[in-house]
C-alpha cells in the first residue's frame, strides 16, 4: 500500500513524497522531491514533518528513508528529523525513527 503526501503551493504540487507500507509497523519514504525552484525554503522540512505527524497520530510505527551519501540537503533534513543514520554502505545513509 503506498500513501503519497503532497505540499501545494498556490495550487501547485511543489514538493511530494509516497510512503510505502513494508509490514504492518514499518514504512518507507520514497521519492522525497522539491521543484527546483522550491528548493532551500523550507518545503522539505515540511513534507517530512506532514509525515512524521501522520503516523504519529495513527500508527505504532517505525518510518525508514534512505538517501546518497552525496545528496547533502537531504543528510542534513534526515539527520534533523531521524537522527544519524543507522547504517550507512558506500553509497548510501539509511535513517529511522519509531513513532
Amino acid at each position: 500500500m503506498e500513501t503519497p503526501f503532497n505540499i501545494k503551493y498556490n495550487n501547485e504540487i511543489i514538493a511530494s513524497c509516497i510512503v510505502v507500507q513494508e509490514n504492518d509497523n514499518i514504512y518507507e519514504i520514497n521519492d522525497v522531491f522539491v521543484k527546483e525552484q522550491y528548493r532551500g525554503k523550507g518545503y522539505g522540512q515540511e513534507l517530512i514533518k506532514k509525515v512524521i505527524k501522520y503516523y504519529q497520530e495513527n500508527n505504532n510505527c517505525m518510518l525508514k528513508i534512505c538517501t546518497e551519501i552525496t545528496n547533502i540537503p537531504a543528510v542534513k533534513l534526515y539527520n534533523k528529523f531521524f537522527g544519524n543514520p543507522y547504517r550507512s554502505d558506500s553509497r548510501y545513509y539509511y535513517y529511522s525513527i519509531y513513532l
